[in-house]
């Protein structure tokens, strides 16, 4: 949020948190300025409209500015082991050329028929990325020079 600095883990969720302190502070009367209330309403630039199922002309924004920017994604992961309370450590960095577009992961769970309570992962299908119908998977955005 750009205005108290709490991250949402969906679009759809800092619009929730925006439009309910817009909320809060209009009842109790906080100044404008500096406030939710500033930020309008955020889900028609947050949340693209989709076409025909998809949000293709969203994802090549989305990838222009990542491509332009230059910008990384972080991941950082930690985790103890339950047993020795030893702690590891994971970072992983993730540059435009590493996102898939237009694609949503490959079904890679299914129920195990013996037991009817287990799940069973497909590791083989785990990374594998379906994309939709017309989706423009080969997609070569130059950053300006």
């Amino acid at each position: 949020c750009p205005v108290c600095g709490e991250t949402y883990s969906t679009p759809t969720n800092l619009v929730r948190h925006v439009r309910y302190n817009q909320l809060v502070e209009s009842h109790d009367d906080v100044p404008y300025e500096g406030s939710h209330q500033e930020l309008g309403d955020i889900a028609p630039i947050l949340l693209p409209k989709k076409k025909n199922g998809n949000c293709r002309e969203f994802h090549k924004a989305y990838r222009k500015f990542m491509v332009e920017s230059g910008m990384e994604i972080l991941c950082i992961v930690e985790a103890i082991d339950p047993l020795m309370s030893g702690t590891f450590h994971a970072m992983q960095s993730y540059t435009a050329a590493d996102i898939e577009y237009d694609g949503d992961f490959c079904p890679c769970l299914a129920l195990d028929a013996k037991s009817k309570h287990a799940v069973i992962v497909d590791f083989d299908k785990f990374h594998d990325v379906v994309f939709d119908e017309g989706a423009t998977k080969p997609l070569v955005i130059s950053a300006a020079k």
